[in-house]
């Protein structure tokens, strides 16, 4: 397994789901920093008055590497990376959450 693998999984089951829209490292303007990738972007309820953004930052880490420190730092960069990506020109005036993952072998160790 590997984080692209993570992203294209839950990109074809997501994107299968009615009403909603799903980018995998979809290109993202943001003041100050230019330009940056966010794993997964979700849109459900695309241009209505309850349209909701969910940002997604996914990590992983090999069983072998997957050491508490290892988690530490993956979940501090992914939840760095994510509140970041909130702050997209893209995203002015809409409601956007956002969530960062880490995973490891078969198991999500943080989703925050």
């Amino acid at each position: 397994m590997s984080e692209m693998a993570l992203n294209l999984v839950l990109h074809a089951k997501l994107d299968s789901m009615f009403g909603v829209f799903v980018e995998m490292q979809k290109s993202l303007r943001i003041v100050g920093k230019g330009e940056k990738y966010a794993d997964l972007v979700i849109t459900v309820n695309d241009g209505t008055e309850d349209e909701c953004i969910y940002l997604i930052e996914l990590k992983y880490a090999a069983k072998k590497d997957a050491t508490e420190a290892k988690i530490v730092s993956l979940k501090k960069e992914a939840t760095e990376q994510v509140q970041t990506y909130r702050t997209a020109l893209e995203f002015k005036d809409k409601q956007v959450k956002a969530y960062a993952m880490v995973f490891s072998s078969s198991e999500c160790v943080y989703c925050g």
